[in-house]
């Protein structure tokens, strides 16, 4: 009897709902997901993502603790046990393998259930469906662009630059590099110091401003006159919580800064102050733009708020959320860089 081992994963990604990738391999004709043979010294997560990758071009996040084990026989005197773990996409950019891929997309959880060809590729859905949804893994928003020489700053600032002194590509014994940044960079928070004379920076601020529960407002469809978000639209939500992230979709191209996005009015800070919001985020550059000046800035600092700033929300539905957007300690700093995080809020 021979034995053959192959491993795959239920591949999803979050957009205002969970999608899943399906796959139809040239070898079977079938919906299923991305799987294939352990080659010579593989585990089976590795193999995993090896496959992953070479169907589909995706990176992945493998969740070890979901994994199901389909046997069945191809074909006489053969017997094969496939291993599906779950895999979470870092992007959406498919690259299909033409010589093994018929065809890949992203559907809902009920499409892909009505597409999958066999009853055991639907029950691995199922379980990883329900194992997502009851949060025994707990589902992550990653709202923070990610950081590189491309992402652009205000334009008197110092753009991001990664110094290399060490590489093993060069030959040397370990890779070894500083940086030379400004600290309002990608998702970043300003402290109260950026435009106050005081001595309220990150190595003696408060916590509880950048970790607790948040609510996600999306305005992007609103008509915002002159790029500004007056008192009159936020008049539109209830805001419930003491975090508030602010998704207008105007500044969606990370890479370039332009003056063209949305910003708040002073009087719109203020009606959040009254509504006991302790901290405001944005899906741009910054709270102000060219119309604004510094006067949302201003209003931030007098109410002793805080600016979380950058993000990208443009995967993030409204709702509740916990923030977690946790600044770097650093001595009278005016501002740091977080890795910013959203997961489900529960009271």
């Amino acid at each position: 009897m021979k034995i053959e081992y192959s491993a795959g994963a239920v591949v999803y990604r979050l957009k205002t709902i969970i999608v899943y990738l399906v796959i139809i391999h040239k070898n079977g004709g079938h919906w299923d997901f991305p799987k294939g043979h352990l080659e010579e010294g593989e585990s089976n997560i590795t193999a995993a993502k090896r496959e992953i990758y070479e169907e589909t071009g995706l990176k992945v996040d493998l969740m070890p603790d979901f994994s199901r084990r389909v046997q069945y026989s191809p074909k006489a005197n053969s017997n094969k046990t496939v291993t599906f773990f779950l895999a979470k996409a870092l992007s959406d950019d498919i690259k299909v393998q033409v010589e093994e891929v018929l065809e890949i997309k992203w559907v809902s959880y009920k499409e892909a259930i009505s597409l999958l060809t066999y009853m055991s590729a639907m029950n691995i859905l199922r379980d990883a469906h329900d194992f997502l949804q009851n949060s025994k893994q707990e589902i992550l928003f990653d709202i923070t662009p990610t950081i590189s020489e491309r992402t652009a700053v205000y334009p008197t600032d110092v753009p991001f630059k990664r110094i290399v002194s060490s590489s093993m590509e060069k030959g040397d014994m370990l890779n070894l590099s500083s940086v030379e940044t400004a600290l309002h960079l990608g998702a970043h928070v300003d402290s109260r110091s950026h435009f106050m004379k005081c001595k309220n920076s990150f190595e003696n601020d408060s916590l509880n401003f950048y970790i607790g529960k948040a609510q996600v407002l999306d305005i992007s469809d609103e008509s915002l006159k002159n790029g500004i978000i007056s008192v009159e639209i936020l008049k539109q939500y209830y805001v419930h919580a003491p975090r508030i992230l602010l998704k207008t979709n105007s500044a969606l191209n990370k890479e370039k800064f332009e003056n063209s996005f949305v910003a708040l009015s002073r009087e719109a800070i203020e009606y959040l102050y009254f509504k006991d919001v302790v901290l405001i985020g944005v899906d741009t550059p910054s709270v102000d733009n060219e119309k604004t000046g510094f006067s949302a800035h201003h209003a931030i600092a007098k109410y002793d708020m805080r600016a979380l700033e950058g993000l990208d929300l443009e995967n993030v539905s409204e709702g509740v959320y916990e923030l977690i957007a946790l600044p770097l300690k650093i001595e009278d700093g005016d501002g740091s860089p977080v890795r910013a995080i959203l997961r489900k809020w529960s009271e």
